[in-house]
């Protein structure tokens, strides 16, 4: 087992999951990341994790919360992918990879890697919708693996603004995230 491990929702108690969501609040995370619906409580975060089409994980580096990462508009062998990021300040993996870096890596490698009891590969492929005004979040999915498709104008809501803002949409394979990846 390597520096990155997820706990998926169903290892995780409300609890658990209400005091990951107010870490994220502590940072000022929770709005960059759900940018596109009113600022959520702990409560409703849990329920939001509980809902049937929301598949989270929380990651941890070396035993600590370092982000989260679920699926969503799963469709045969493709889904949407999402990140939410905890500040790492400076903290790098063995490797030396910058850990948000790492964090990003290991879960498209553990989500395109993951096999059913016959060996068959759960996804071929997932996309993400990144809006363009978060030149962060963009460099983000660039050094994990994102192949990018198009910029898609007005695809995303911007609750803040009240506004719609054009979005990247991107794409993550088993070739673009490789296999090493979900042992990081």
């Amino acid at each position: 087992m390597g520096e990155f491990s997820g706990i998926y929702r169903t290892e995780l108690s409300d609890g658990q999951l209400m005091r990951f969501w107010a870490l994220m609040r502590a940072c000022g995370r929770d709005t960059a990341t759900f940018y596109n619906m009113p600022p959520l409580a702990e409560q409703d975060f849990a329920l939001w994790a509980r809902s049937a089409d929301v598949h989270p994980w929380i990651i941890l580096f070396r035993g600590e919360p370092c982000g989260l990462f679920w699926l969503t508009d799963h469709e045969g062998t493709t889904a949407k992918c999402h990140f939410a990021t905890l500040p790492q300040g400076t903290k790098r993996t063995a490797g030396k990879l910058p850990v948000a870096q790492g964090f990003g890596r290991y879960s498209l490698g553990m989500a395109l890697h993951a096999r059913d009891e016959e060996g068959r590969y759960l996804l071929d492929r997932c996309y993400g919708i990144t809006p363009l005004y978060n030149r962060a979040a963009i460099s983000f999915i660039h050094r994990v693996g994102a192949m990018d498709i198009a910029v898609l104008p007005g695809a995303v809501f911007n609750h803040a603004t009240g506004h719609n803002a054009d979005a990247l949409l991107t794409m993550y394979t088993r070739d673009t995230v490789p296999a090493e990846n979900a042992t990081l």
